[in-house]
């Protein structure tokens, strides 16, 4: 890690009787509020490098990392105002960063810094800092160069490839390693290969994806990049992955997968990342909740399923493959993640339109997709809460780990949970959801169902509808992440047994959920009625206001 000054919060009391006895002045003036993140999280403190006695704990805190971690890389990673932040105006960018460097030199002469290009950052100010140090100890990330790439930006450092400095061109899968499939393979090729071709500062490739264990096919044909002079002919590209992923290729494999190179895996996402998934937000029913480019596809859902249709006819062929299931299983959980799109849309107008008939049956509709999801996740291992849970324990059982206490590991396991729930009270919760077993059927059904039981209740009832649970969702969060209950470790096995019903039979429940003809009428229907709803009180006000008029004169 690079010192950049970041501070808890507390430093200054803590570390200021220390300072002033080693001959500095008080370092609470040097300490720069970054007020806060996302919204709602306080930003640690930054201690300006023209404190007398940052090169003092420059050194105390290289020295005590390398104690700790050995020196075990010439790379150090470490960003300054990272996603906002606020350097203090009486800070010379160029002097801060020329200053932070070099007490990282001082430390190991070899270092790399490795700064994250995001946003606006690193701004072109702290990178003249750099001076003629930037080709050999400065290295950029260029976060999502597929989706938002930075290396082309001719402005920002007055000059491509951020001013001629050294950088890595990075795929960023998604964010909070939520849950979804996507990618672009074809034009992924291209715009690597065009990168190849025209950088002269590319050191290399990265992945920067804040979870793993998503889209495999993306990152296999990513790195091959890597070793390839042109783009590979999709097709053909397709029929070898195939090859080595299940064993052998049939026909039906390589047509389903020709079409998910047009859909799933064809088409940008709104942000080159996944789409946020209406299953994994809080319960609520308002007019604008879960619109937006964030939670639509942008490929034929029908195109989609007819690849899935066509995957899943050869699966006595392939079902003895470990590759084979993993993809069933993601894809047949796509096919019912957009259903629940859907069926969020018809519930909307649902309430909207205090439709009793319509909001029950869709209702249950949505419920019954969750369940399946949750079912089709004990097939994968990596998607089973038990393990996202029990990796934690695992390493602790490892003897170079050392010694944990009851209390950490509690806190581990109470992090685990929470991290793919509530992730924090406020702003955003939810942020990183996952479709893991346990975990749906603990958290979001329950919360999903407790809405629509009160819509249902109050429409049998003709009583005013909660169009949301509010602060509940996050109750309900809570119970789940401090509930203690064990999750199941073990996955299913795709033929079945006495515990699981087996992977085919389950298909047989999904293909219910296929592109469904009745949701799209019902919502014709129930814009309708919400047409003639507002035609109604059009109706009702004029006659008030006649008779209004009447009345006056």
């Amino acid at each position: 890690q690079t010192f950049v000054g970041a501070m808890p919060e507390e430093f200054a009391t803590i570390a200021n009787a220390h300072l002033m006895a080693k001959g500095f002045e008080d370092v609470t003036p040097y300490m720069a509020p970054q007020g806060l993140w996302a919204g709602g999280f306080v930003r640690p403190n930054v201690l300006k490098t023209t404190y007398p006695g940052y090169d003092y704990l420059a050194k105390l805190f290289y020295d005590t990392q390398h104690e700790l971690f050995g020196r075990a890389t010439d790379y150090y990673c470490g960003d300054v105002c990272h996603e906002g932040g606020i350097i203090p105006e009486d800070l010379s960018k160029p002097e801060m960063s020329a200053k932070i460097l070099k007490e990282l030199l001082d430390c190991n002469e070899n270092a790399v810094w490795i700064l994250q290009g995001w946003w606006s950052n690193p701004v072109k100010a702290v990178l003249d800092g750099f001076g003629d140090k930037r080709k050999e100890h400065i290295l950029i990330l260029d976060l999502a160069s597929l989706a938002n790439p930075k290396w082309t930006d001719l402005k920002t450092w007055e000059g491509a490839e951020f001013g001629g400095t050294p950088w890595v061109y990075c795929n960023l899968d998604n964010y909070g390693g939520r849950t979804g499939m996507h990618g672009k393979l074809e034009k992924m090729t291209v715009l690597m290969d065009e990168a190849r071709r025209k950088a002269e500062y590319l050191w290399g490739i990265g992945i920067t994806p804040e979870g793993t264990n998503q889209n495999p096919v993306v990152f296999d044909l990513f790195w091959e990049m890597a070793w390839r002079e042109s783009p590979p002919d999709i097709n053909y590209w397709l029929a070898e992955y195939i090859t080595r992923r299940y064993g052998k290729l049939t026909e039906n494999a390589l047509a389903a997968w020709k079409l998910f190179a047009k859909t799933i895996y064809g088409l940008d996402t709104c942000d080159g990342t996944g789409k946020n998934n209406v299953i994994n937000e809080n319960a609520c029913l308002a007019p604008g909740y879960c619109m937006g480019p964030y939670f639509k596809i942008k490929y034929s859902r029908t195109v989609f399923e007819e690849g899935v249709l066509m995957l899943m006819e050869d699966y006595d062929k392939l079902c003895t493959s470990e590759g084979y299931i993993y993809d069933v299983v993601d894809f047949l959980r796509m096919v019912l993640t957009i259903a629940t799109d859907d069926y969020f849309d018809v519930l909307k107008k649902a309430y909207a339109a205090r439709n009793p008939q319509h909001f029950g049956r869709y209702s249950e509709r949505f419920i019954k997709a969750m369940e399946l999801i949750a079912e089709l996740c004990l097939y994968n291992k990596d998607e089973m809460l038990g393990n996202w849970i029990g990796y934690a324990y695992d390493w602790t059982k490892d003897d170079r780990t050392g010694y944990y206490a009851p209390f950490d590991l509690d806190m581990m396991e109470f992090n685990a949970r929470a991290l793919v729930s509530t992730w924090a009270s406020a702003p955003i919760t939810n942020y990183g959801n996952r479709e893991y077993a346990g975990l749906i059927e603990d958290y979001y059904i329950p919360m999903w169902q407790e809405l629509f039981d009160k819509v249902n209740n109050a429409f049998k009832k003709n009583e005013p509808a909660p169009d949301r649970l509010g602060d509940r969702c996050f109750e309900i969060g809570w119970n789940f992440v401090t509930n203690g209950k064990y999750y199941r470790r073990t996955p299913a096995k795709p033929q079945g047994d006495g515990e699981d019903r087996g992977l085919f039979t389950i298909w047989k429940d999904v293909q219910r959920h296929l592109t469904d003809t009745n949701a799209k009428q019902a919502l014709a229907q129930l814009e309708e009625q919400l047409k003639e709803m507002e035609r109604e009180t059009v109706v009702k006000e004029e006659i008030s206001a006649t008779i209004a008029t009447n009345i006056e004169h």
